[in-house]
């Protein structure tokens, strides 16, 4: 009988703490920031830019590179060809002066600060 409630209790913590973990994951979102505000100590950290595509090239292995500018500056934008499909706005389709948002993560590759997205939306 012991073991039973002990089983019990188990799940019914394991339940409210997915519950719980769903709530909190769900209300993080990206500061909304302007690519000049964009630095080194900004590594690690999730945001949202919007702007105009200044470049856009896909390579044969399907990765795709992107030059977002806003009236601060411009930063590369790299998604990776295992990332393409999980897009709100499919990225191998996009060209130069389209609007988007794209909401991911600070990187920094060869010196150069860059962004990783989760997604990209187009803004029409």
């Amino acid at each position: 009988m012991e073991q039973d409630t002990l089983t019990r209790i188990s799940l019914a913590c394991s339940v409210i703490g997915l519950i719980a973990l769903g709530l909190v994951s769900s209300s993080v979102t990206a500061n909304v920031v302007e690519v000049g505000s964009i630095s080194p100590e900004s590594i690690g950290i999730l945001v949202r830019v919007c702007g105009n595509v200044s470049r856009a090239y896909t390579s044969k292995d399907g990765h795709v590179f992107l030059g977002l500018e806003d009236k601060s500056g411009s930063i590369n934008v790299v998604v990776f060809e295992n990332m393409v499909k999980g897009m709100s706005t499919n990225p191998t389709n996009l060209k130069v002066g389209d609007n988007i948002c794209v909401k991911g993560e600070i990187d920094m590759y060869r010196n150069e600060l860059e962004i990783i997205p989760k997604d990209i939306e187009l803004i029409t």
